[in-house]
């Protein structure tokens, strides 16, 4: 009686297997723009008190970047504690820790500002936006480095550096990863940022932002290495100028192919979503474009493949929004 059970139960067995193998295998598809839930306000997000480290929401990339680490979500800001003086753009900017355990309520850490930096104690300087990659249970953290020369002057630059944790609060030391000095790098000169990164087969692949001697007007660039900390190649990517603004996280629609999305500082309202086949990340091809779907601020968007969810974070002034949709495959 039991051997027939369990015959009459094997079919079934396989046939979910089966199904949940077609589904690891299918790619994913890029939201349609009705997929998207109505915005939602992220009470969780808004400005800290007067005097606090960030009761302003400032000139950044901000929300900055997110990861899921066991279960629960770490989302990264920047924000900083008032106005410089001399010009009223944000000082001191720092980034904090926002979590949740569904992706939509966040809460503050309480150990916030996570990360700080000001070499010279100038207002100018800080942290401008930050990418980040989970991989094998700890986070790797580029952060964009604004620097000064003295602590009275308004030249500033930036560079690219990396800082990792496996708890998501507490950072190693800040190694530098991409020299705006560095005249072998691509955009070298001026101010370089994180974009996105990715990790495969032993390859690293970070995109960042540059605005420099051989790059100007801010152009999107790619730098490869075999190590997360020595990136040994970099070039210039797509021939459009203005590319700066926000987004860029990397998504893996497929073992073959990525997905960037991308918010661009001459028409903030507007995505763009860019793919790659993931062995020629170089090789980027825009393939959807959103009119008048965004805010006027920062974007960042996770796809979490065990919930079946996108989500898509969108600040505008001092509030932070979330969308939803579903994740849907290619059959």
């Amino acid at each position: 009686m039991q051997l027939n059970n369990i015959n009459r139960v094997l079919p079934f067995l396989l046939i979910i297997i089966l199904t949940l193998s077609s589904v690891s295998h299918a790619e994913i598809l890029i939201p349609e723009r009705g997929d998207w839930s109505p915005q939602r306000e992220i009470i969780g997000l808004r400005l800290g008190p007067q005097g606090s480290w960030d009761d302003s929401l400032p000139g950044a990339i901000t929300p900055c970047t997110l990861v899921k680490l066991s279960g629960t979500y770490y989302l990264y800001y920047i924000g900083s504690d008032g106005k410089r003086d001399h010009d009223k753009g944000p000082a001191h900017r720092k980034l904090g820790l926002a979590t949740s355990s569904n992706g939509i309520d966040f809460t503050k850490y309480d150990g916030n500002p996570i990360l700080s930096w000001s070499p010279s104690n100038n207002v100018e300087e800080g942290l401008f936006g930050a990418k980040a990659v989970l991989i094998d249970g700890r986070i790797y953290l580029y952060i964009n480095t604004v620097s000064t020369k003295n602590a009275t002057t308004d030249q500033v630059w930036a560079d690219v550096h990396l800082v990792t944790s496996s708890d998501g609060k507490h950072f190693s030391e800040p190694t530098l990863v991409l020299d705006h000095s560095n005249s072998n790098v691509i955009g070298y000169g001026d101010e370089l940022g994180p974009t996105g990164i990715m990790y495969k087969d032993g390859k690293w692949s970070l995109y960042y932002f540059a605005k420099g001697l051989r790059v100007t007007d801010w152009q999107l660039c790619l730098a490869t290495g075999d190590s997360p900390t020595s990136f040994t190649s970099t070039r210039q990517l797509l021939e459009e100028k203005r590319f700066f603004g926000t987004g860029g996280d990397i998504h893996q629609l497929s073992d073959d192919k990525i997905l960037m999305f991308f918010q661009k500082r001459n028409n903030w309202k507007r995505i763009e979503a860019y793919t790659a086949p993931a062995d020629f990340p170089d090789q980027l091809s825009k393939t959807r474009t959103w009119n008048d779907f965004a805010r006027q601020g920062g974007i960042t968007i996770f796809l979490d493949k065990s919930a079946g969810k996108w989500f898509l974070y969108n600040r505008e002034g001092s509030k932070t929004f979330v969308r939803m949709a579903p994740i849907r495959y290619d059959k």
